[in-house]
């Protein structure tokens, strides 16, 4: 795992059970072990993994780690209700909502297990970690929705479930627990017998305080040890000792919260389905390998996803594309399990090379016919216009090399309310006049030539610039402007941090463009969350999941419908707005908020997942920063022009 990407993983699986009511099949299993007088009440669980962060870097695993686990609790072990946190939904807001429902609902006999994946942050200079929500800032000082290990110790300390079971894949997550590596006495149904009678806040981490790999050799070893447990009880101790045997990267830790009321000798525990048959011998854990490619799946038909006989635990819709990442390299099997139990592969095995992404289809069968089902808009296949947003009319050819000329016209701003954070997204009529935009992103030779210097990550000249603040942004569109004899768009005046810049509209210099003209651009006349269609697709854009991790030359990727590339991904593109919430009424030529501490960024990036480079989607930054710990080789824009 980069230095950069801090994985933390917690996820809170709460399981319902009510002995003496609705699960019989429970009551028999916890008599025969535990005893007839044993109150099992009701279990819970809450899974909280985050792939897609706002600010922070994309990861690939936690979300598909996290689906593969509650498939096998939902089939081998008895659960009765499960709570998902994924992605857009794991803010802090909504963790703590969560936390608060639970302390309400839990009864005295119930129990909890926890698992959370996501980044995870540890603050040398107050010796605190931490869990980064989805909506996480990357300001070490602000700590903006950050959750304290401190915290979230105290919301399970008010728990009234007699036992919490919390799992961490996660760097720094050996920071929440009182670690011990004491032996427990025989494990056997008398030792189990009284410790669940005790309560128990346990927790078991994949590492230390140190970081630990995207690619989690430790949530493999828990899918396994889960699949091939044949006891009807499994707890936490002895998933420990069999998890560590098979993690050799990181430390594992088991440990107890004994300031959350743990009590010695306590235990929380698994009970399985005796009608489920181990899966381990026909379904061995997954080895993580360090070489891997993608592929990119369409069905004609709906099920989960499987890789070389494996489920996934991805769903994919009837006519849909899924790109599953992080597949071992070599000849591989694709499949996907129906909703009718029918497994229908592809028609042939799929070669997966070494961070390349490769196709695979899956066609239904002559007894399931697929004609009703739409196929999969494709880059080639744009969206229609809204009547309400028509195309840009042909227009004499550009002031200036690279520009594309942007007709102006009415549309809709935003996304629909289905989306998270509905304050950053609100859908509003706007209108916007015509202006010439960059066909491509500035790149490197280009603000070399200008600037006389180039302060990119990434090499090359015709790779867009990185590494430059909103300011250097400024700057670059006044010195071309005065090259080329125009009028610069801007006064710059102070100097460093407390620099101010004022706009003239008037002026023909270069300028970067406003959120709504930059969306409007993107759109080029659709209304999906992408210009290619619902779904972002490898041919759409440089994304985390297809960048291998570094930025690519402009114009490699198709342009828009209006003539424009890399709208999706590549670098997150400076705007001349201060960031702030959107007003619901119809505006024209909108300037963004009159004053603010963050500017605008738009577009994604190759280190952000596909969420981010929605048309839509909106990011924001320090405007003097040209990086942070976290965002490295990101910020990048492109030009505009009246």
């Amino acid at each position: 795992m980069k230095k950069i990407a801090v994985l933390l993983t917690v996820f809170l699986l709460l399981f319902t059970f009510n002995l003496f009511a609705q699960n019989r099949d429970l009551t028999v299993v916890a008599a025969e072990n535990l005893g007839t007088q044993v109150n099992v009440g009701k279990q819970y669980a809450l899974f909280i993994a985050i792939d897609a962060y706002r600010f922070w870097p994309a990861l690939k695993k936690p979300v598909s780690d996290a689906k593969e686990i509650r498939d096998i609790l939902k089939q081998d072990y008895f659960i009765d209700e499960i709570i998902e946190l994924f992605d857009a939904k794991a803010t802090r807001e909504n963790i703590i909502r969560t936390f608060i429902e639970l302390q309400s609902k839990l009864g005295v006999h119930d129990s909890l297990f926890i698992y959370y994946a996501g980044h995870g942050h540890y603050d040398k200079n107050s010796d605190a970690g931490f869990w980064i929500p989805a909506d996480g800032g990357t300001d070490q000082v602000k700590q903006e929705n950050w959750l304290t290990n401190s915290q979230i110790r105290g919301y399970i300390s008010r728990f009234k479930a007699i036992h919490v079971f919390m799992v961490s894949d996660a760097c720094f997550s050996g920071d929440i627990l009182n670690t011990t590596r004491a032996l427990p006495p025989q494990i056997d149904n008398a030792y189990y017998r009284k410790a669940y009678a005790l309560t128990s806040r346990q927790v078991l981490t994949s590492g230390s305080s140190e970081t630990v790999p995207d690619q989690s050799e430790f949530s493999a070893a828990l899918i396994n040890c889960l699949r091939k447990n044949s006891a009807p009880l499994l707890d936490p101790f002895v998933i420990y000792t069999d998890v560590r045997l098979s993690v050799k990267r990181t430390t594992p830790l088991y440990g107890t919260l004994t300031a959350a009321s743990h009590q010695d000798g306590a235990t929380f525990l698994f009970f399985r389905r005796q009608t489920a048959q181990p899966a381990a011998a026909a379904q061995p854990a997954r080895t993580v390998s360090t070489t891997v490619g993608s592929i990119t799946i369409t069905s004609d038909i709906a099920g989960i996803i499987m890789i070389d006989g494996e489920a996934t635990g991805t769903r994919i819709k009837a006519g849909g594309t899924v790109t599953i990442a992080n597949v071992s390299t070599g000849a591989t099997e694709v499949a996907v399990k129906g909703d009718d139990g029918k497994i229908v592969k592809a028609a042939q095995t799929v070669m997966v090379q070494q961070g390349q992404t490769v196709s695979a289809a899956i066609k239904a069968s002559a007894q399931t016919p697929a004609a009703a089902t739409q196929p999969p808009q494709t880059p080639q296949q744009p969206v229609p216009a809204a009547a309400t947003q028509p195309q840009p009319t042909p227009t004499p050819p550009p002031a200036s090399a690279n520009m594309v000329r942007i007709n102006g016209g009415t549309f809709t701003m935003g996304g629909p309310a289905a989306e998270w954070d509905r304050d950053m997204y609100v859908q509003h009529q706007v209108t916007v006049s015509s202006f010439y935009m960059g066909k491509y992103e500035v790149t490197q030779k280009e603000y070399r030539e200008i600037m006389g210097t180039n302060p990119s990550k990434f090499k090359g000249d015709n790779l867009p610039v990185e590494m430059v603040s909103w300011f250097d942004a400024v700057e670059y569109c006044n010195k071309r402007s005065q090259k080329e004899g125009l009028t610069p768009a801007y006064t710059i005046s102070g100097t460093g941090d407390n620099r101010t810049v004022t706009w003239n509209r008037n002026a023909n210099g270069y300028r970067l463009p406003t959120e709504a003209e930059w969306e409007y651009a993107c759109r080029a006349g659709t209304t999906t969350a992408y210009n290619t269609g619902a779904t972002i697709s490898n041919n759409t854009g440089w994304y985390y999941m297809n960048s291998n991790n570094k930025t690519h030359p402009v114009g490699q990727k198709p342009l828009n419908p209006w003539g424009l590339y890399d709208m999706h991904g590549n670098v997150l593109e400076w705007c001349w707005d201060w960031y702030g919430s959107y007003s619901s009424d119809a505006q024209t030529d909108p300037v963004g908020a009159a004053s603010g501490s963050y500017r605008v960024l738009r577009g994604g990036s190759w280190s952000l997942g596909a969420f981010f480079a929605r048309s839509f989607h909106r990011d924001y930054n320090d405007p003097t920063i040209q990086s942070n710990e976290y965002s490295v080789g990101v910020f990048g824009f492109r030009l505009v022009r009246p």
